[in-house]
């Protein structure tokens, strides 16, 4: 017999991007009938409707990461960051020199492709004062050297903006042709190694092992991916051994 009242306390703090990915089949009938309740709730609360209409039929597998941050507050775009510190080694000195050009040139090229930047991205990439805001645990910084690459598993085109400082992480951005919807989602190195390759690098070094649906979707808003990121983030800079690095 399961825990049903641990199953409900659990399911209720789960986010719904997070109870949307449990297979019901995988479940005990305990299990299935509880959330399958929690879902109908939230699927009549107009706040949760938005999570529904996005997640169904997504290409992308859902990212599975602790969601214990509070929501992103309503107010004027990153308005939460006025009273954050700035730090020395930011996301953005890596490429402090060139993030600007580089954007330039992304604009340039998304423009080609009928694909539109959100604008939470834009007023973000071009305001140095807010990348001073962001930190890494794993030495992640903004990067938009790369243009704008086909996406394997839908019609859409991929876009990475954060590597890790071994270029093993990347969160991208999808986008579609004529379309302002977009996806923030992540993959590891050997995937979008395999999507910038030559055809011939890709048939000699990544066919045989490559997986086209080994993405996985993190959010649908830009602004509330970076909320989620500056509070995944800074928890952790709160304990040793990185309180001492600044």
């Amino acid at each position: 017999m399961a825990d049903t009242a641990h199953l409900r306390k659990h399911y209720a703090q789960l986010a719904t991007e997070e109870l949307l990915s449990f297979e019901l089949d995988d479940l005990a009938e305990e299990a299935q009938a509880i959330l399958s309740a929690e879902l109908d709730a939230r699927r009549a609360d107009p706040d949760e409707a938005h999570h529904f209409r996005k997640m169904a039929g997504s290409p992308f597998k859902l990212d599975m990461w602790p969601t214990d941050h509070p929501p992103l507050p309503k107010g004027p775009p990153y308005f939460w960051l006025a009273e954050s510190a700035t730090h020395a080694h930011h996301m953005g000195a890596e490429q402090e020199e060139t993030l600007a050009a580089d954007l330039q040139s992304l604009r340039a090229s998304c423009s080609a492709l009928q694909l539109e930047l959100p604008q939470g991205f834009l007023f973000f990439m071009d305001s140095p004062s807010l990348w001073k805001k962001f930190r890494s645990v794993n030495g992640g910084f903004f990067d938009l050297r790369r243009q704008p690459v086909r996406c394997p598993t839908t019609h859409g085109y991929l876009i990475p903006f954060i590597s890790d400082q071994q270029y093993c992480h990347f969160y991208l951005m999808h986008l579609t042709p004529g379309s302002r919807t977009y996806e923030i989602v992540w993959a590891d190195a050997s995937y979008t190694d395999a999507l910038y390759a030559t055809p011939e690098l890709f048939a000699r070094n990544h066919e045989h092992d490559f997986d086209a649906s080994d993405i996985h979707l993190c959010n649908v808003d830009f602004e509330a991916f970076m909320w989620n990121h500056y509070h995944d983030h800074e928890k952790r800079f709160a304990f040793p051994p990185f309180q001492a690095v600044e």
